[in-house]
């Protein structure tokens, strides 16, 4: 799911912003497994995964607002440091083009998802582990 129906969404906006989400998809899961450890194999199964982000997606929508250029804007302090490094990086690949500054604001979103989904993972998987925060 994370590797293509996410890619795809952005896809139809923009390629590169596209590529950019996979390899900050990537990014995401070496600074989880370098923080919180490596999860075992098998540790979320597809229909896991897919029931575990609809939940998030209600939870983004009770919890956050949309700011001006599309992104979410946290109402806590989960992941900042992360999301605002991946914030810079699509503003740098994105820069002056049109069609990948409008990509940029689903590719941060997604990434959102992405994070959560990955705290989700090891809060269930790995309970005693902490969350990035």
């Amino acid at each position: 799911m994370i590797f293509v129906g996410l890619p795809l969404a952005i896809e139809s906006q923009n390629k590169q912003m596209a590529h950019l989400f996979m390899d900050l998809c990537f990014d995401i899961i070496y600074v989880y497994a370098q923080v919180l450890g490596e999860l075992p194999p098998n540790s979320a199964t597809p229909q896991w995964l897919h029931t575990k982000m609809a939940q998030m997606e209600e939870e983004v929508k009770q919890q956050t607002q949309v700011n001006a250029q599309g992104q979410i804007d946290l109402q806590n302090n989960a992941q900042i440091e992360l999301l605002e490094y991946l914030g810079l990086v699509i503003e740098d690949v994105a820069g002056k083009s049109k069609a990948r500054q409008e990509a940029g604001g689903i590719t941060y979103n997604l990434l959102f998802l992405v994070t959560r989904l990955f705290d989700s993972i090891y809060e269930e998987v790995m309970p005693n582990s902490a969350t990035i925060h």
